[in-house]
């Protein structure tokens, strides 16, 4: 009787503690907190930073890891695309749930042109649109000290009402890299080389014909250009020249111009 007592006893005692580890380990559940993963923005335009804050109950977590979905984990809570499309994102971190996962979308950059450009001609101011810079591919000239190394550079712009067209062409120096390949230096203010100017004009059957050119060298202003960016491209610059028609003309140009590299 004594030995069936004790074995009820031992039973009992060890469903209880069972049932005390059990409810301590739910215990322990209800305290792990939730990550909350949120982004800078929902939408975004491809090349452009986006960032990420994480919190747990409000509390910044500065250590957590942010995942992409199907792609691969970041290094910070920041993050660049260079691709459009859908990505997921949630983040993670030890003794703490996941986060729910976020949607970010990734569309084209809208380019808006922020150009002013001009011609003062034949007495009056003209603008111009659909400015294009473009660099085209890397020449070389030799000399009778050494063989120079330079990028060929033209800029465009147009209005087509007045079936007008003013063409620049310029030299900047090139670098050498090996293996025959170069890179270009962005025009400033003491690289210009070469700069000429082309006057087009449509004529009776609707084709651009040459009206003027003239050597602008030494009348052309060029301020510092900013790197290409989305295939834009910052500069300013002025052109004068006295010399159009025995006309004054003069050029401005100045803000965002559509940049293309054809380089290689």
């Amino acid at each position: 009787m004594k030995k069936a007592l004790l074995i009820t006893f031992c039973v009992v005692f060890s469903i209880l503690i069972l049932s005390c580890q059990k409810e301590d380990s739910s215990g322990l559940e209800a305290v792990k907190k939730t990550l909350q993963l949120t982004a800078s923005s929902n939408e975004v335009e491809r090349d452009s930073e986006i960032t990420f804050t994480v919190t747990a109950d409000g509390t910044p977590i500065k250590d957590a890891e942010i995942v992409i979905v199907n792609i691969g984990q970041l290094k910070e809570y920041k993050w660049i695309p260079k691709k459009e499309d859908t990505y997921r994102f949630y983040a993670t971190k030890t003794g703490f749930n996941n986060s729910e996962q976020i949607i970010v979308k990734v569309v084209t950059p809208i380019i808006v042109d922020k150009s002013e450009v001009y011609i003062n001609y034949l007495n009056q101011k003209i603008n111009l649109e659909n400015p294009i810079m473009q660099m085209n591919a890397f020449s070389r000239s030799k000399t009778t000290k050494q063989e120079e190394i330079f990028s060929r550079w033209t800029f465009e712009a147009e209005n087509l009402k007045l079936g007008l067209k003013v063409l620049i062409y310029f030299n900047t120096p090139s670098i050498d890299i090996g293996n025959n390949k170069y890179n270009y230096v962005l025009p400033n203010k003491t690289n210009i080389t070469d700069v000429n100017l082309l006057l087009l004009k449509k004529n009776d059957k609707g084709i651009f014909v040459q009206e003027n050119i003239a050597i602008a060298y030494n009348t052309a202003s060029f301020t510092l250009f900013e790197a290409p960016k989305n295939d834009i491209i910052k500069g300013e610059f002025n052109v004068i020249n006295p010399a159009i028609a025995n006309v004054p003309f003069e050029l401005k140009c100045k803000g965002d111009i559509s940049f293309k590299d054809n380089s290689e």
